[in-house]
């Protein structure tokens, strides 16, 4: 039986992938700025990204990941499942499908997170998220 990678969605049902990724083209800036040493591990990044979008509360619904590639189980990436709860407790049209969630708020934070690097040179996570503390 083949491995559920894509979100599946049929009259409104949807299942919860088990592994998470990110589209190609992220993948590519994710590990730029793992080499650059922003991060120690994709994973890091992975996290951060996803919570920088999920704090910023960005709508994924149209999100698209062009070119998937398919990085961690969700288990390891969210070991206390402190990230389905937040997007259940946010995010309730995601509730039962928060996997599928994760990964487009990791997929959008990393271009957050990198075009941030790239106009300033570093990565300034309070600048980043000032108009995001304050909601």
């Amino acid at each position: 039986m083949a491995e559920i990678n894509e979100e599946i969605t049929e009259e409104g049902i949807g299942v919860n992938i088990k592994n998470v990724g990110i589209s190609e083209d992220m993948h590519q800036k994710l590990e730029q700025l793992v080499d650059e040493g922003y991060f120690s591990k994709l994973q890091d990044g992975y996290r951060l990204a996803a919570s920088v979008a999920i704090l910023k509360k960005i709508p994924i619904s149209d999100h698209k990941l062009l070119k998937r590639k398919n990085l961690y189980d969700a288990a390891g990436v969210d070991e206390n499942e402190s990230f389905r709860k937040t997007i259940s407790q946010i995010f309730p049209e995601h509730k039962g499908k928060e996997n599928n969630a994760l990964e487009k708020f990791a997929d959008i934070g990393i271009k957050i997170i990198f075009d941030e690097i790239m106009d300033n040179d570093e990565l300034d996570i309070k600048s980043l998220l000032k108009d995001d503390l304050n909601d």
